[in-house]
């Protein structure tokens, strides 16, 4: 018997096949590199640096992002980065590396240095496509709340607490410097409210703000020390 008809139609096929994978579409590139995006504003409560003017590396070939004359106890408005870390600069000359994370909306609040080192704090707020009003529903229905949260930006390590007064009453629970915030701890009605924050060990008072609180997001930030402390209410939709 011969083999030669078999050997003669395995060596056609493989010819085909090879021809065929010659032949194939291959991509030359990948993926495109799906472009995440923050927003993002920041606070100034560095009394030691007064106006600043700060420069963001916004990455990937982007224009740098940069702020002028930020006053203290000012805040900037909410501005598009490119998520990551972003390379930040002071007018004082200090640099620090901030990360801004992928489709969220936060605050960077810059406080005044200690021993030498500029301190930031991260502030999260919501998903950039969560809705900016602020509601509770139960069994009643649905109701329009404020979200609220006391920062604590002291110098000295001071234990603060705030009470809210006005179309409610409300008194937060102690808090401590944290470099990252990431909840609202507090609910109160909207309406007019004076806020005023104590020293959480001997109940004196330090600071307070007027605010207007609307259905969504408020942070109230205290910064100094024990001796000499400043308060602001910031609405975080703005």
């Amino acid at each position: 018997m011969s083999w030669k008809p078999a050997t003669a139609m395995l060596s056609f096929l493989t010819a085909i096949v090879l021809l065929t994978v010659g032949c194939a579409d291959v991509p030359s590139t990948g993926p495109a590199v799906p472009d995440f995006k923050a927003d993002f504003r920041f606070i100034n409560a560095a009394t030691d640096a007064g106006s600043l003017n700060i420069t963001v590396d916004n990455g990937h070939g982007a224009s740098a992002v940069t702020i002028s004359g930020l006053e203290v106890g000012g805040a900037s408005e909410h501005m598009t980065f490119n998520a990551g870390n972003r390379e930040t600069t002071l007018s004082t000359g200090d640099v620090a590396t901030l990360s801004m994370d992928s489709e969220k909306r936060g605050s960077i609040l810059i406080l005044n240095a200690i021993n030498g080192t500029r301190r930031f704090v991260k502030l999260a707020e919501r998903r950039r496509f969560d809705p900016a009003r602020t509601e509770v529903t139960d069994s009643t229905g649905t109701t329009p709340i404020t979200a609220f949260r006391l920062v604590n930006g002291m110098d000295d390590g001071t234990v603060v607490y705030a009470v809210l007064a006005g179309t409610d009453t409300v008194q937060t629970g102690n808090v401590t410097f944290s470099p990252t915030v990431d909840t609202y701890t507090d609910q109160a009605a909207p309406g007019s409210y004076t806020v005023t924050v104590y020293n959480a060990d001997d109940d004196s008072e330090l600071a307070s703000a007027t605010a207007t609180f609307e259905a969504n997001r408020f942070t109230a930030v205290v910064y100094g020390t024990a001796a000499s402390a400043s308060a602001i209410v910031l609405d975080d939709e703005k």
